[in-house]
């Protein structure tokens, strides 16, 4: 049944940048009018159960750092900022280059410092303002503090009569801390563009900083310290730049010291308490609830916390026979390498060269790990399911459904193999969506006679049945709850109420939401991993969707008559974009949620069928569709650029990546 093929498809291709200007003239053609009104459509009660959401794991998508010249043979990542500019180092023989990382950008190196080849950055407001260190060797030998600035390198001041130092943090106001010195003269020190300054307050008992490893933007420090009274133990030193005064975290029960290696600006402190100088437990210590222990994740004995954010989300590393990146949601810990798509050629649990490092306050997570055998630089990024994503590899896979006999055909991305599975019967609509958590999309089909859904659990196999909805409803399944899996959800166009069944709780809610002229678009557009209320009024062109976050409401015209609503995230925010398919001349029409800023392609012939997905894996949905008339996907791949055409079914099948669409 399978073939595929890579010969130039018998269509135009043709991309518009489409400026807001040219959108606002041609309004009258139907692309771009945008209201912010609630009319016509209106909330009423929900009746929504105060009962807590059980939460499930958070997925993520993983990201290759990169290293900044061919040849270099390693890269690692050792932070990132507040609002997500990763920063670390890439290495080479003889050398080691400074680097700042965005999802938008890539990797961009850094010059090095004159006489100083082995250079990292640690710290950074954006990508053109970055602080770090540079060195004679790898290790830190002859060690200045730095400052990028627009991409030229200068040396911070140091404080006077010293001539090392070193930058581990910088916070948004271009305040940095580290140290200065070495050897049991090392010290705490403060840098800015201006000065540099030796941090001298001690604790009540005497201890002083030695490092300073974290600042927030409220200007508190947090770093190691020494106990002149027991020089033993380590101290978790914080110093306020602001009151002028320094104070320890305290230890975990059975211990006597700590390390305190990073402070978010909501007043966490993350870091490692242990006995004396001995191996340590993770802790994340607040003022008003003191120090608390974060549980070490499955099959290791020790470890250490490195960052956190606002929300006390927290990452680091704990180890046993291997080091295992880890991040603490408050309630649970998670391996890190449980959280990314199978199959990706990451390693974070079976090395000892692993790290998690920074998280940024949307949950960014920088890091070193293995990948395809090499050590590389990570972000890890949020990430709602890949749509159509049957094997969890973090790609749409090419699937159809076959209603002559109700059977399922699916290319798995992850190792090609291939998958039939019968299930369904005449009259069925196709609902696949992940049920039941595990990031995988689930066969399921919805019964418009009775209203009853049927789905097959991937993770056990297991067939689930649900009566909810009634006949002329449209199936519109979405993870209203934010538990990672699919809520029963249901459009009633007779009164244009959705009416929902939280998989959370099992509790029942409704909204008015639309009219008998308009169809579902449930989507997630503003980001928060919660679907969204929304549906797409054809008669006028115009999205009308409620924030899940806020309770915002956005009415967006966008389109003509005859348009078919495609919403997906094209541009890799982790938003839905609005966008339309125009069968009449093949146009995607595509709104950014990203800039405000439009596009348009030519993809298609007449009388194919819109299925965008991610069939490449970087985020971002691909302009694709479906050729009945030869059973053929013709997918424009975000990633490259580059043309997909895969023969896969055959006359009659449905294309499941369109699903969804009316």
């Amino acid at each position: 049944m399978k073939q595929a093929t890579f010969t130039s498809p018998r269509m135009m291709l043709c991309v518009l940048l489409v400026s807001i200007s040219i959108i606002i003239n041609v309004a009258s053609n139907g692309i771009g009018r945008e209201t912010f009104k609630s009319e016509p459509v209106q909330r009423q009660a929900q009746g929504v159960s105060a009962t807590r959401i059980a939460v499930a794991p958070p997925s993520y998508r993983i990201y290759d750092l990169g290293v900044v010249q061919a040849g270099d043979t390693a890269s690692q990542g050792f932070g990132v900022s507040t609002n997500g500019v990763a920063v670390g180092r890439s290495v080479r023989t003889g050398g080691a280059q400074a680097f700042v990382w965005t999802q938008s950008g890539g990797i961009v190196g850094l010059p090095n410092l004159s006489a100083r080849p082995f250079c990292v950055s640690t710290g950074a407001i954006s990508g053109s303002i970055v602080a770090g260190t540079c060195a004679t060797t790898l290790f830190g030998s002859s060690r200045l503090p730095v400052i990028w600035q627009s991409g030229v390198v200068s040396q911070l001041p140091l404080p006077n009569g010293e001539t090392l130092g070193d930058v581990n943090d910088m916070n948004a106001t271009g305040v940095a801390v580290g140290s200065v010195n070495g050897g049991s003269l090392q010290r705490g020190a403060i840098y800015s563009v201006s000065s540099a300054s030796v941090i001298t307050q001690t604790t009540s008992n005497g201890s002083f900083f030695v490092t300073a490893f974290g600042i927030n933007d409220s200007g508190r420090v947090v770093g190691q310290g020494i106990d002149p009274n027991n020089a033993a133990r380590n101290v978790g030193i914080v110093y306020d730049i602001g009151s002028g005064s320094a104070f320890e975290v305290g230890a975990l029960n059975g211990m006597n010291g700590a390390l305190a290696f990073a402070v978010s600006n909501t007043g966490y402190v993350v870091g490692s308490s242990m006995l004396n100088q001995g191996s340590g437990l993770p802790f994340i210590w607040s003022q008003a609830g003191g120090m608390v222990a974060i549980p070490l994740a499955t099959g290791t004995s020790q470890g250490s916390a490195r960052a956190v954010n606002s929300a006390g989300w927290v990452v680091g590393n704990d180890s046993g026979q291997f080091s295992v990146p880890f991040l603490y949601d408050g309630t649970n810990t998670y391996r890190l390498a449980d959280l990314i798509p199978i199959n990706t050629g990451w390693d974070l649990s079976m090395n000892t060269s692993s790290s998690a490092l920074g998280i940024s306050d949307n949950n960014i997570i920088v890091g070193t790990g293995v990948y395809n055998g090499q050590t590389h630089g990570y972000a890890m990024i949020p990430a709602a399911n890949t749509p159509f994503d049957f094997d969890n590899d973090g790609k749409t896979d090419i699937s159809v459904f076959r209603p002559s006999n109700s059977s399922w055909y699916i290319s798995n991305s992850s190792d090609n193999s291939f998958r039939a599975v019968a299930f369904g019967t005449t009259g069925d609509r196709i609902v696949p969506a992940d049920y039941d958590g595990d990031h995988k999309i689930d066969v399921a089909v919805w019964r418009p006679s009775d209203g009853s859904w049927y789905s097959i659990d991937s993770s056990s196999g297991a067939l689930r049945s649900n009566l909810f909805g009634q006949s002329g409803d449209i199936p519109s399944p979405g993870d209203f709850d934010g538990d990672n899996k699919a809520d029963l959800c249901v459009f009633r166009p007779s009164n244009g109420n959705f009416y929902l069944l939280y998989s959370s709780d099992g509790s029942f809610h409704f909204l008015h939401w639309g009219s008998s002229q308009d169809v579902p678009v449930v989507s997630d557009y503003d980001g928060d991993h919660k679907a969204d209320f929304a549906v797409y009024r054809g008669i006028d062109s115009t999205f009308y969707y409620l924030r899940s976050s806020n309770g915002g409401v956005r009415g967006q015209q966008w389109g003509q008559n005859g348009d078919k609503p495609v919403v997906g995230d094209f541009d890799g925010d982790g938003k839905a974009d609005i966008a339309v398919y125009r069968p009449s001349s093949r146009i995607w029409y595509v709104l950014r949620s990203t800039d405000n800023g439009a596009s348009g392609v030519e993809w298609g012939l007449v009388g194919d069928v819109p299925a965008a997905g991610d069939y490449d894996g970087d985020g971002k949905q691909d302009v694709a569709v479906f050729r009945p008339s030869t059973g053929t996907f013709y997918i424009l791949q975000s990633l490259t650029g580059s043309v997909r055409a895969e023969q896969f079914g055959t006359s009659g099948d449905l294309p499941v990546p369109s699903a969804f669409v009316p």
